[in-house]
């Protein structure tokens, strides 16, 4: 079950989009975090130990950052939860991925962001953190609609 995120936080974010590809499509490619290079263009790194399972850890560099984080939640082809704890803040992403008609998959990314880094920085971080769940939609969406 995924972790509550915390809508109070000081940076909350949440995004969808629908995209034109089965479900099982969008999570094999999604789930596949060592490829995530491949199609997101702000990601340059990603290590994950496959297959995923809950309190497995995976590492990441994305727009410039490095960043570890533990898989917290997980049921193939519904959702995808982890956390990051770094730099005085505590970071909770939540995806979702559901079945809608003529095949579509609506995908959410949901994220907040605690702590006294959060709080100090909130009006700088926060639109940056909208325009990031903005790219990585797009991306997964542009992707995952190839040859479909």
């Amino acid at each position: 079950m995924l972790k509550i995120i915390n809508k109070n936080a000081p940076i909350h974010a949440k995004k969808d989009i629908l995209i034109n590809a089965p479900v099982q499509k969008v999570w094999e490619l999604f789930a596949d975090i060592n490829r995530w290079p491949q199609w997101q263009k702000n990601i340059t790194k990603a290590d994950a130990t496959l297959p995923l399972n809950v309190g497995s850890t995976f590492a990441i560099t994305n727009a410039g950052i490095d960043s570890q984080a533990t898989i917290n939640a997980l049921e193939h082809n519904q959702y995808l939860g982890w956390e990051s704890h770094y730099s005085n803040r505590d970071v909770q992403h939540n995806w979702h991925f559901t079945t809608m008609a003529n095949g579509l998959t609506l995908v959410t990314d949901e994220e907040a962001m605690e702590g006294s880094f959060a709080e100090e920085n909130k009006l700088v971080i926060q639109p940056l953190i909208e325009k990031s769940k903005t790219e990585w939609l797009a991306f997964l969406k542009t992707e995952a609609e190839k040859n479909n």
